[in-house]
């Protein structure tokens, strides 16, 4: 007897040479995304740092 949604059912694998490069482009702009959106956070960070000091100084 099996459980049903005990476990996550695991991803195909690539069967063919243009799915295998398919899985790793996407893999590569998935990360892209979360470094670009990362980065985003940091400098918004940092500008609102900035504008705070800014407004201290006045």
């Amino acid at each position: 007897m099996k459980a049903e949604g005990t476990f996550k059912d695991m991803p195909e694998q690539p069967r063919t040479q243009l799915d295998k490069t398919t899985a790793a482009a996407k893999l590569i702009l998935e990360e892209e995304a979360r470094e670009r959106a990362a980065k985003g956070e940091r400098l918004k960070a940092a500008r609102a740092a900035r504008d705070a000091g800014a407004k201290n100084d006045e």
